[in-house]
C-alpha cells in the first residue's frame, strides 16, 4: 500500500497528467489529428537532435555546424533518446510528462523537508498551485527544456539550503555533496539562466566558509557551458550559441541599466508583489539569534534573488516559458515560509499572540498574497487554454510553411526567419535570417553590426535560394527590410496569432526567374480555412484565394 505521506504527490501528478492529456487532445482535435507544439523552437531541438543522432553533427544538416539551441544538455538528451529509439515527434512531450511527475514528488519532498508539520491537505494544495500557476503543465506541453530547468533549479536551492544550515564544524556528507554538485551540473547544462541561481548559492557558501562546496558548484555548473563554448568556438569562432546571442540582441529590454530593465519587466505590476512578498516573509521570520541560516529563510532568499536577477537581465515572454521556473520557486519558497499556526489552535488567536511588529508584517504578507491571486488565476487559465490555441496558430503558420516547402522547394535553399518546423518536415536547406540556425547573422552581430538587406541579398544569391518566406509583421524583419531586388509575390494572412504579434507570412522571389514558379505554387497549395492567400496583383494575377482544409 502507498504510504500516506505520498498521497499529495500522487494526486498532484495524476492531475498533471490529466490536464496535459486534455491539452494534447484539444490540440489534435483542432489540427486534424496532428500534434503540433505551440512554439517553433521546439522543432529546432527535434531537428538538432535528429542530425546529432544520425550524423554526429551539431546542426540542422550533416557536416554543417549550427549552434541553434540555447540548451546543450536538452539537445544531447533528445539526441541520446533518438539514437536509442529513433526520432519521434512526441519524444519531448513524453519526456516532459515524466519530468513533471518527478517534479511533483520533489516538490512534495521539499515541503516535507522544510515544513515537516504541514498536513497532507496543505501539501496537496501547494503542489496543485505550483503545477497550475507556474504553470508546469504549459511547460511540459511546449516540449522544451523548461520542466527540466525548473526541476534542476529546485534541487539546487534545496540541496544548497541543506548544506548552508549545517554548523561550521560539521562536515558535509559525500552523498549531500554529490547531490549538490549534480544539481548544479544539470542546471548549468540545461539553461544559461542557471547563473541567476548559482551566483547567490556560491556567495552564501563562501559566507559559510564552505569553500570546497562553492568550488564544486561553480565547476559543475560551468562544465557543460565551457565545454560547449570551446566546441562552438572551434567550429564557428563564437563562444555562445547563436540563439543566445541573437535573442539577447533582438529581445533585450530597453532599460539602459539593470535597474531600468528590472523596472521595465515589472512595469505592468505583475511581478511587483512577487518581488515584495519574499522580502516581507523574510523580515517576519527573521530572528537575530538564529540569523539567516534556516531552511525556509534560505530558500526564500534564494528564490527572491533568482526572481530579481531574471527580471533584470532576461525576458519573460512567449507562453511564460522563460519565467515559469522562478514563479515555481517563488511559490514554493513562499508556501514553505508562510507562518504555520498549527492545527490545534485557530489562526485568529495565534495571530493575536504575535508581537505587534510581526502582526503588521504578517498582515502585509496576507495582503500581498491577495494581490497576487488574480495574477496566479490568470496564469492558471492561460497555462491550460493558450497552449492549444497557440498550437493551432503554429499549425496554420509554421506547419503550412513546412508543408509548402516540402512540396515545392524540398531540394532548394530557402530564406526564412523561423526555421524549426520547416527543417523538421522538409529536406530543404534553410538560410535563417534571424540567425538562430545560421552562422552568418550571428557572426555579423559578433563583429559589431547587424545584418543588412544587402547582406541578406548577397547571402541568398550566393546560396542560389529562389524564395524567401518571412514573417513580415515582426519588428526584426521590418528593421532588416527586404532587399530592393526581391519581388513580393503574395502573403498568407492569419486570422490570429496569440503568442506573437505578426499575422502575415510574406513570399518573395529572390530573382525574376523564380517568380512564375512561386506564383503557381502559391495558387496550387491548399490552405486551412483560417488562412487567406493574397497575391500581389501586379506580379501574380489573382484576387483572393481560400484553400480547402488539408
Amino acid at each position: 500500500m502507498l504510504p500516506v505521506k505520498r498521497y499529495p504527490a500522487v494526486f498532484a501528478s495524476s492531475l498533471f497528467v490529466i490536464v496535459l492529456a486534455f491539452m494534447v487532445a484539444a490540440t489534435v482535435h483542432s489540427t486534424q489529428g496532428l500534434f503540433v507544439y505551440p512554439l517553433d523552437d521546439s522543432y529546432i531541438h527535434l531537428a538538432l537532435a535528429r542530425t546529432l543522432a544520425t550524423s554526429g553533427t551539431w546542426g540542422l544538416y550533416p557536416g554543417e555546424f549550427a549552434s541553434a539551441s540555447s540548451s546543450p544538455g536538452w539537445t544531447v538528451l533528445l539526441a541520446a533518446i533518438a539514437k536509442l529509439a529513433g526520432t519521434h515527434l512526441l519524444t519531448p512531450l513524453i519526456l516532459n510528462l515524466l519530468l513533471g511527475v518527478i517534479l511533483c514528488f520533489v516538490l512534495d519532498y521539499g515541503l516535507r523537508l522544510v515544513r515537516p508539520q504541514s498536513s497532507p491537505l496543505f501539501r496537496t494544495f501547494s503542489l496543485l498551485l505550483i503545477l497550475l500557476a507556474a504553470p508546469i503543465t504549459n511547460l511540459a506541453f511546449i516540449g522544451m527544456e523548461h520542466v527540466a530547468q525548473t526541476l534542476s533549479m529546485l534541487l539546487l536551492i534545496l540541496f544548497a539550503a541543506r548544506v548552508l544550515v549545517l554548523p561550521f564544524e560539521q562536515p558535509i556528507s559525500p552523498r549531500l555533496q554529490f547531490a549538490l554538485g549534480s544539481a548544479a551540473f544539470f542546471a548549468g547544462a540545461l539553461r544559461y539562466e542557471a547563473v541567476f541561481g548559482l551566483l547567490p548559492v556560491v556567495v552564501l557558501l563562501l559566507m559559510r566558509r564552505r569553500v570546497v562546496s562553492a568550488v564544486l558548484v561553480s565547476a559543475a555548473a560551468a562544465a557543460i557551458p565551457i565545454a560547449f563554448g570551446i566546441f562552438s568556438y572551434r567550429h564557428s569562432g563564437l563562444w555562445l550559441p547563436f540563439s543566445v546571442m541573437m535573442k539577447a540582441r533582438v529581445n533585450r529590454p530597453t532599460g539602459g541599466t539593470w535597474a531600468g530593465r528590472l523596472w521595465e519587466q515589472t512595469a505592468g505590476g505583475t511581478f511587483r508583489p512577487a518581488l515584495l512578498l519574499p522580502v516581507i516573509l523574510l523580515a517576519f521570520r527573521w530572528r537575530p539569534q538564529r540569523g539567516l541560516w534556516s531552511l525556509s529563510q534560505l530558500i526564500l532568499l534564494l528564490s527572491a534573488v533568482i526572481t530579481a536577477l531574471h527580471l533584470a537581465f532576461a525576458p519573460t515572454r512567449w507562453l511564460m516559458r522563460y519565467d515559469a521556473y522562478f514563479v515555481a520557486l517563488f511559490l514554493f519558497a513562499s508556501l514553505c515560509a508562510f507562518p504555520y499556526f498549527g492545527e490545534e489552535h485557530t489562526i485568529r488567536f495565534r495571530f493575536l499572540a504575535l508581537p505587534r511588529d510581526r502582526q503588521l508584517l504578517l498582515s502585509l504578507a496576507a495582503l500581498l498574497g491577495l494581490a497576487i491571486a488574480p495574477f496566479l488565476g490568470y496564469r492558471i487559465a492561460v497555462g491550460v487554454v493558450r497552449g492549444p490555441m497557440a498550437s493551432f496558430d503554429r499549425f496554420e503558420e509554421h506547419i503550412q510553411m513546412a508543408w509548402f516547402v516540402a512540396r515545392f522547394f524540398d531540394h532548394d535553399a530557402v530564406v526564412v526567419n523561423d526555421v524549426g518546423a520547416a527543417t523538421y518536415y522538409s529536406h530543404a536547406r534553410f538560410l535563417d535570417a534571424a540567425g538562430l540556425a545560421s552562422k552568418l547573422p550571428a557572426k555579423l552581430l559578433h563583429e559589431g553590426h547587424a545584418m543588412t538587406a544587402n547582406d541578406l541579398a548577397v547571402w541568398a544569391s550566393s546560396n542560389k535560394a529562389p524564395i524567401a518566406i518571412l514573417q513580415t509583421d515582426w519588428g526584426y524583419i521590418q528593421r532588416l527590410m527586404t532587399p530592393p531586388g526581391w519581388i513580393a509575390v503574395g502573403q498568407w494572412k492569419l486570422a490570429r496569432n496569440i503568442v506573437f504579434a505578426d499575422r502575415t507570412v510574406g513570399f518573395y522571389a529572390t530573382d525574376p526567374a523564380s517568380l512564375a514558379r512561386i506564383c503557381h505554387d502559391l495558387k496550387t497549395f491548399d490552405l486551412p480555412r483560417g488562412v487567406v492567400f493574397v497575391a500581389a496583383p501586379e506580379v501574380c494575377p489573382a484576387t483572393l484565394t481560400r484553400g480547402s482544409f488539408r
